[in-house]
């Protein structure tokens, strides 16, 4: 047999492999580098970052905020170790984690799905779908905490798969595995999935590995998880249920357009690749032969057990909270069998993925608001004395407004511009006023305000006169 059409083909494969994992790199490179200006979440946790001891953060967060306490605390250890006075290097230093997570995640899973795939042309597309989706580009350059989500869903994936399957169990997993939950919140559905199997599988290292978890839930939820619960769960629970981010059998679109948004931020769009998506997977739990029982169980349960706990509203399916599921999504779906179409549909899925990461790296939607930069127009231009108006959206200004302290916060939102915001300007006192929101209200100010300066981006700074 003629050596060289394989050795061709293996040094295609590595060529490959390694063009995935720098391309995918390299893109989450761009998207920090860019150090757009915070959005509003991301402000809101750093407001939070400096002014709450360590301990505090472990508590809950004020602004309607939910984030590990882990995470927290690796951000605010490299903020105060740093302390830039800065603001574009201080949003750069606190992305930092974020972005290590991200391209840490491309290595572990690469390295877990070699031991899950044989198949190099499988290992190509599971790759590929790990490495360009667009949703997990996004967050390698936000300050939030999704990225280690991810890095953590696929370590312990990895970690239970060895256990699972060799049976082998070693003292770094008595660490690992119950240390998980204080850097993610998501973890606890990886470990039960893990520990379920274990359970049915009448594993003995259920029992081993059991109490360790147990312990540090138990400290976990007494020492930080119950003070979050009350903090935020009233205002989470409203806030999810009013966005429809909990899967609802009355409303089974939802389920599509929630995973499709893993791909794209257009709905319309979205629902397509949500059916798309969610046919594949279905097809390839049913039918492919690549998978036994085993691990079609290992790779599904997490999917199904956020499912559920979306359907009693515990936990909603917002595509940003379902990414540390995409290990088992680009593994699953690479594994379909080697029917006629499957190297065509997948191999447009990939397309499709790579496409959508390139264009909202350039397109950053929605979470460009401009903030810094406008700010940075009002430190050039402002007088010194007028006050300084701000919607009930004052978080992402407010961050980088942190030196000034003549700011009158609206109890309205002024975007989009409605009537409430019409009101509340219309009852200031005559003088000069600044005002920054987001998007441009210029022409449907109330009539008794002129305009006398403005810059506008994406949001917008009105320098105007109340007469």
């Amino acid at each position: 047999m003629d050596e060289k059409p394989l050795l061709k083909r293996e040094k295609f494969y590595k060529i490959a492999f390694i063009s995935i994992l720098w391309a995918g790199i390299l893109l989450r490179i761009f998207v920090y580098c860019r150090n757009i200006s915070f959005w509003g979440d991301e402000a809101s946790i750093a407001l939070n970052l400096m002014s709450k001891s360590y301990l505090e953060l472990f508590k809950g967060l004020d602004y309607l905020q939910v984030a590990p306490p882990g995470f927290l605390i690796l951000s605010k250890f490299i903020l105060n170790i740093f302390n830039p006075k800065i603001d574009y290097i201080r949003d750069l230093l606190l992305r930092f984690f974020p972005f290590v997570f991200s391209c840490l995640s491309l290595l572990v899973f690469y390295k877990f799905s070699k031991k899950f795939i044989k198949d190099k042309k499988t290992l190509l597309f599971a790759s590929t779908l790990f490495a360009f989706n667009p949703c997990a580009i996004l967050y390698a350059a936000q300050l939030k905490q999704y990225s280690l989500e991810l890095l953590v869903s696929v370590v312990l994936m990895s970690l239970f798969y060895r256990i699972i399957i060799t049976n082998k169990i070693r003292i770094a997993d008595f660490v690992l595995i119950p240390l998980s939950m204080w850097f993610s919140l998501s973890s606890l559905i990886i470990s039960a999935s893990g520990f379920i199997i274990l359970l049915f599988k009448k594993s003995f290292n259920f029992i081993k590995l059991l109490p360790a978890y147990l312990l540090s839930f138990v400290v976990f939820y007494f020492f930080s998880l119950k003070s979050i619960k009350q903090v935020n769960y009233a205002g989470m629970y409203h806030w999810w249920s009013t966005g429809y981010g909990f899967f609802d059998l009355r409303h089974p679109m939802r389920l599509f357009i929630r995973f499709g948004e893993l791909f794209s931020f257009d709905k319309t769009s979205a629902e397509c690749l949500g059916i798309f998506f969610i046919f594949l997977i279905l097809f390839s739990l049913i039918f492919s032969k690549k998978f036994n029982l085993l691990s079609k169980v290992f790779l599904s349960l997490p999917i199904l057990i956020t499912i559920i706990l979306s359907g009693l509203s515990l936990y909603p399916i917002e595509a940003r909270l379902i990414l540390f599921l995409l290990p088992s999504f680009s593994i699953i779906i690479a594994l379909n069998d080697d029917w006629k179409l499957r190297d065509w549909l997948i191999s447009f899925f990939c397309i499709a993925s790579f496409s959508a990461s390139i264009y909202y790296s350039i397109n950053p939607y929605k979470f460009y608001t401009s903030s810094r930069e406008v700010v940075r127009w009002l430190k050039n231009h402002y007088d010194g004395k007028s006050e300084i108006i701000l919607d009930n959206s004052w978080h992402r200004y407010g961050y980088y407004l942190q030196d000034y302290n003549n700011i009158r916060l609206l109890n309205s939102s002024c975007s989009p511009y409605g009537d409430l915001c019409k009101s509340e300007l219309e009852s200031l006192n005559p003088g000069t006023y600044y005002m920054l929101v987001q998007g441009n209200p210029i022409d449907k100010l109330p009539k008794n305000i002129e305009i006398k300066d403005s810059y506008s981006l994406y949001s917008t700074i009105l320098y105007f006169k109340k007469k």
